[in-house]
């Protein structure tokens, strides 16, 4: 789920050498921002991306739904908890702040 739903919406990065992207040279000192809702369904890494497939490999492939190093969200570990959404139907995502959130925010049971 973190995949399709992650909560940083993006990884930003100072490149510290020349990096050559889609046919651009970047100089170093350039920052870039990595689109995690983009990168999660690339099909060349994640095969039928807009699939749900619990367990489905995460190493070796552009991840990174709470953004990464030192930046990196300390809500990461009550988001792994075990924990069930309380609405019935999907939830639209939208941006509050920085981050990508459920619409009718995050309530949540720990089932049971």
């Amino acid at each position: 789920m973190l995949r399709l739903r992650p909560s940083a919406s993006a990884l930003l990065r100072e490149l510290t050498e020349e990096t050559a992207i889609a046919g651009y040279t970047l100089a170093p000192g350039t920052t870039v921002a990595l689109p995690s809702p983009l990168l999660h369904r690339d099909p060349v890494a994640f095969p039928a991306p807009d699939e749900l497939r619990p367990g489905r490999p995460t190493e070796g492939v552009p991840y990174f739904p709470f953004g990464g190093g030192t930046r990196r969200c300390i809500g990461e570990p009550l988001a792994r908890a075990q924990l069930r959404a309380v609405w019935p139907r999907p939830e639209r995502m939208v941006v509050r702040g920085t981050v990508l959130v459920p619409q009718r925010s995050a309530i949540v049971s720990s089932g049971g």
